[in-house]
């Protein structure tokens, strides 16, 4: 079953943190992730915040990621652009998925 991590973020400067979303993809893909989305909410009471979704294969892989994050130096320069450019987290989600065969 996959684990999908999903955070929500508002930002003062979208080219920038698009920018440091794409070395957020690199990262997560070097460490595990089978996939890293980025999109913006259009509708609802969200409009115009990005969500930024990380996929890996299941508890163990997303487990293993989040512990090389903590010490990773690149890591840490991520979550330092994002407060460089005003990215703010409002959210953060963990999906498990569920297997309905």
């Amino acid at each position: 079953m996959t684990v999908t991590v999903v955070t929500r973020w508002t930002t003062k400067d979208v080219p920038a943190a698009t920018e440091n979303a794409k070395r957020a993809k690199e990262f997560w893909m070097k460490h595990g992730a089978l996939d890293v989305r980025l999109n913006q909410v259009f509708t609802g009471e969200f409009t115009g915040q990005y969500i930024m979704a990380q996929v890996f294969a299941d508890m163990a892989s997303y487990g293993k990621a989040q512990a090389s994050a903590a010490g990773d130096r690149n890591f840490q320069k991520i979550l330092a652009t994002n407060v460089k450019v005003g990215a703010q987290l409002q959210e953060r989600e963990i999906l498990v998925s569920v297997d309905i065969g």
